[in-house]
């Protein structure tokens, strides 16, 4: 048998020697599903991305029955963006789930009050704002520079900064070259660093 299969079927025994009683997977990995199925366990899939980002170099008709090959496999479909979900509610709607990522805002809290003793210092020297993420278009780096451009109103020694590639795909390039047009159109070029580190 091929090495892949060999995988599988470890899978498929491991789940069955340790009497697993549910099985959680996350981003676009069938073999943990497909092991799940085979005994009789429910799976449960959290998405984190879009398959039309993440996969882009498979072809869409294959992508469209990846998703509906998992959905079946699934009790339960975890989004954590309206974004990732609109992939699913075509056919499954039913068995999704969308659950935003938490933030516990006592830690924010306790952060800004730890720093407040830097706070003259950064406003004289102005402030440094930073966004990482793929550059792709569910990513909304679109909100990130208009709100730069809100802020340097009142703070105009702001510097933001973009962290991130795109995803080799056409879609992705054209976005990139599309928020560099944006960030020239309304102005805030010499505010906004793109880098990759």
């Amino acid at each position: 048998p091929s090495q892949n299969h060999q995988g599988h079927m470890l899978l498929v025994d491991l789940v069955k020697k340790c009497r697993i009683h549910i099985v959680q997977t996350s981003h676009y990995y069938p073999k943990a599903a497909m092991a799940a199925s085979i005994e009789k366990v429910p799976h449960i899939w959290s998405v984190g991305s879009n398959i039309h980002t993440a996969c882009s170099n498979i072809d869409p008709l294959q992508r469209q029955d990846f998703l509906d090959a998992m959905a079946r496999l699934s009790v339960r479909i975890i989004c954590k963006s309206k974004f990732i979900s609109r992939q699913f509610l075509k056919n499954t709607p039913s068995k999704v789930k969308l659950i935003y990522p938490g933030i516990d805002l006592n830690q924010i809290d306790n952060v800004w009050e730890a720093d407040k003793s830097r706070t003259k210092k950064i406003d004289e020297k102005g402030f440094r704002i930073g966004m990482i993420a793929h550059l792709s278009p569910q990513k909304r780096h679109l909100d990130f520079i208009h709100a730069a451009k809100k802020v340097l109103r009142q703070f105009p020694q702001t510097k933001f900064f973009i962290f991130g590639r795109s995803y080799p795909n056409k879609e992705c390039k054209l976005y990139e070259r599309f928020l560099h047009k944006t960030v020239k159109k309304i102005g805030v070029e010499r505010a906004i660093v793109f880098t990759e580190a």
